[in-house]
C-alpha cells in the first residue's frame, strides 16, 4: 500500500482523513470546499464508483469513508461490506437520499457506522465524523454504542411492507426499476450482467407475489416514491 503524509491541525493533532464516494461531482466538490474550511478534517481522496473507491481507499488508508448508496458503477452496499471486511478500524458513514428505514438497516448490517440522510446536509456529516472519531464537542450518547444509534435518522414512513424482507441487492434492483432504468442500465449501474438482473427481477416477482412485469413495475414505482435516489 502507498504511504501517506500525516497532516496536523493547529493544535498539533493529526487531521482526520476522509475519502468521499459519491456519483455526483457537485456533491464531492461541495464537500471539498466544506472540508477545506475545517481545521481538523481533510479530504484525502474521492471516487464516483465502487471499484475506483476500493482502490483509492486501499492506497490512501483514510480514517473515514463517506459513501453514497447510489454509485456510477457498482453497489454502495457491496462496497461497504467489502470495506468492512478488509478494514475493521476505518469508520464508514453513509450519506444518501435512500433514507427509507429498510436502506438504513441494510447499510448498518453491511458494516456502516452511521447514516446521515442527504436532506440533513454536509454540516451534519462533519459533526457525525467528529462523533465517530471522538472529537465532537457534543456529549457522546449514553449508550456508548459503537454505531452511535443517535446518529440514525428518525424512522421515515415505511415502504410497502413486503419489501422489508428483501436482500440488499434485491432492494437496489427494485429501487432502480422504480426510477425507470431498464435491465441493461441496471446491470451497468450495479456491475452485473443483464442476465443476472433478469434473474433478480424474476426472484422479486416470486418473493413479492406479483404476477407479471407490469405488477412488478407498479410495486417498484411505489417503493421508489419513498426515497428518490441521489
Amino acid at each position: 500500500m502507498a504511504g501517506h503524509k500525516q497532516i496536523a491541525d493547529s493544535t498539533g493533532r493529526r487531521k482526520t482523513r476522509v475519502f468521499l464516494v459519491d456519483d455526483h461531482p457537485i456533491v464531492r466538490r461541495g464537500f471539498q470546499v466544506l472540508f477545506s474550511l475545517e481545521r481538523d478534517l481533510e479530504v484525502c481522496g474521492e471516487a464516483e464508483g465502487a471499484s475506483e473507491a476500493w482502490q483509492g481507499i486501499a492506497s490512501l488508508r483514510p480514517d473515514v469513508a463517506v459513501v453514497d448508496l447510489s454509485l456510477k458503477e457498482g453497489s454502495g452496499l457491496e462496497l461497504i461490506r467489502r470495506l468492512r471486511a478488509g478494514n475493521r478500524k476505518m469508520r464508514i458513514l453513509v450519506f444518501s437520499m435512500h433514507n427509507e428505514a429498510v436502506f438504513v438497516s441494510q447499510a448498518l448490517q453491511a458494516g456502516a457506522d452511521a447514516f446521515v440522510p442527504k436532506e440533513q446536509g454536509g454540516e451534519r456529516v462533519l459533526e457525525t465524523i467528529r462523533q465517530l472519531q471522538g472529537r465532537s464537542r457534543d456529549p457522546q450518547p449514553a449508550s456508548g454504542d459503537a454505531r452511535l444509534a443517535a446518529l440514525s435518522p428518525p424512522a421515515p414512513e415505511a415502504p410497502p411492507a413486503p419489501a422489508q424482507g428483501l436482500s440488499g441487492r434485491q432492494l437496489e434492483v427494485l429501487q432502480l426499476l422504480g426510477k425507470g432504468l431498464g435491465t441493461r442500465q441496471i446491470a451497468e449501474r450495479l456491475g452485473m450482467s443483464p442476465r443476472t438482473v433478469d434473474s433478480h427481477r424474476e426472484h422479486l416477482k416470486r418473493r413479492l407475489h406479483l404476477k407479471d412485469a407490469p405488477a412488478l413495475m407498479h410495486f417498484a414505482l411505489r417503493f421508489s416514491s419513498f426515497g428518490d435516489a441521489g
